[in-house]
């Protein structure tokens, strides 16, 4: 973690513009986390029987979390505009 850190602070005025996209990263990786032990238990303690089967599983999963970040999104954004 500390070399991420001192790479940041090394690249900071090029990667300043792009912070915006990195903060949602650790809830992610969080989730992510919390999604593989699920995922896990679900199963058995082992991974899906097949590699089709944890495709899918994963696709489903992102798709319905960007849908919900989409919304989210769009309705705090929705928010703000009506009450500013």
């Amino acid at each position: 973690m500390l070399g991420i850190r001192c790479i940041l602070l090394v690249f900071f005025e090029r990667i300043q513009p792009m912070t915006l996209y990195l903060l949602p990263l650790p809830p992610i990786g969080v989730a992510a986390y919390v999604f593989a032990f699920s995922l896990l238990k679900k199963y058995g303690e082992s991974s899906p029987p097949t590699l089709h089967q944890l495709v899918l599983e994963t696709c489903l999963a992102t798709l319905v979390s960007g849908g919900a970040f989409l919304l989210f999104v769009s309705a705090i954004l929705a928010l703000v505009s009506l009450f500013r």
